[in-house]
């Protein structure tokens, strides 16, 4: 494990949080011939305003175990 990945619980830090820059993505959805686009203005306190459109957030989950056979 690198040394930023742990604790699972504490986020890795990232640099374009430090200096308030974000940099425009363009829509997942652009130039997708059959896919479906419904472009939605999200106002985020954290990021700002930006819009989001199908392809565009991807959900992670993480689960943290703890080794009870050898807690040491």
């Amino acid at each position: 494990a690198v040394e930023e990945s742990f604790p699972a619980s504490d986020p890795v830090s990232l640099s374009f949080a430090d200096d308030g820059a974000v940099d425009a993505r363009p829509s997942a959805a652009n130039g997708s011939e059959g896919r479906p686009s419904k472009p939605v203005r999200v106002r985020s306190a954290e990021r700002g305003d930006f819009v989001l459109d199908h392809g565009a957030v991807v959900v992670a989950g993480i689960t943290s175990c703890t080794n009870t056979s050898n807690p040491s």
